[in-house]
């Protein structure tokens, strides 16, 4: 897979993708740790959650979406960004790799979506 990705070093602070934006890649994060932020038109930005070494920006880039949250640098770190045109060229040289990481993906997507139905039940009991 590393043939397909695109190395970039973060600092602090640094901005990896912004709400509403358009989607043209998802994020593997390899050091350091970057926050997911919810934007409420003008007030401040409400931080859902930590990510640490794993993948980030798969939902826009799978379904088509704007951005559904900006994700900014907790502190310095390394991501690698796979973007939709490198994902496109892993399908057509290499269709066995992008099965596997298509069901990565499928993975990482199903236990963050089972993580928010218990954190949406302890909520609501």
């Amino acid at each position: 897979v590393l043939a397909y990705l695109e190395r970039r070093e973060l600092e602090k602070g640094a901005r990896l993708m912004r709400q509403g934006d358009k989607t043209d890649a998802l994020y593997f994060v390899e050091s350091g740790k970057v926050a997911v932020e919810l934007e409420l038109g003008g007030e401040e930005p409400v931080r859902l959650r930590s990510i640490g070494p794993g993948t980030v920006g798969e939902i826009g880039l799978y379904i088509g979406l704007p951005r559904t949250a900006s994700v900014v640098a907790e502190d310095q770190g390394t991501v690698h960004r796979l973007s939709a045109a490198a994902l496109g060229r892993m399908e057509r040289d290499d269709p066995d790799l992008a099965a596997a990481f298509h069901k990565f993906i499928a993975r990482r997507l199903a236990n963050r979506l089972a993580n928010t139905t218990e954190v949406l039940q302890r909520i609501l009991e």
